[in-house]
């Protein structure tokens, strides 16, 4: 959802998303759609991750530091704004790391975060 809103803002904006992985970024959002076993063959590349990897939010999170949520999903969110339209998973998620930051809730299982994300507002 939050990539699809992404990109959304960026089409509005004229603007084309930076090239990271061997799958197109306008193709991510409906490759993480795809069964397990399609997603393996088709990007199965991206999979060779460290299991102990952690993402840099996490990290802050951890160390009692601010995140770069405004910086990431806050610029979604202004951008979305900037030209005439919504990012409401990005506004949600912006909301509840916030909320993380100040001594919130930090686990959700799948299941809980997409119906926090699509809960209406």
């Amino acid at each position: 959802m939050a990539q699809r809103e992404a990109l959304r803002a960026y089409a509005a904006a004229g603007l084309g998303p930076a090239r990271l992985t061997p799958v197109p970024p306008r193709w991510m959002p409906a490759v993480l759609c795809v069964p397990d076993a399609v997603f393996a063959r088709v990007a199965g590349r991206m999979l060779a991750i460290d299991p102990l990897a952690r993402s840099s939010m996490w990290e802050d999170l951890e160390a009692g530091r601010a995140t770069e949520v405004d910086h990431l999903n806050g610029e979604i969110v202004t951008l979305a704004r900037r030209h005439a339209t919504r990012a409401p998973a990005n506004e949600r998620l912006v909301a509840l790391v916030r909320d993380a930051e100040a001594g919130g809730r930090r686990e959700w299982s799948g299941e809980e975060l997409l119906a926090e994300l699509t809960r209406p507002s």
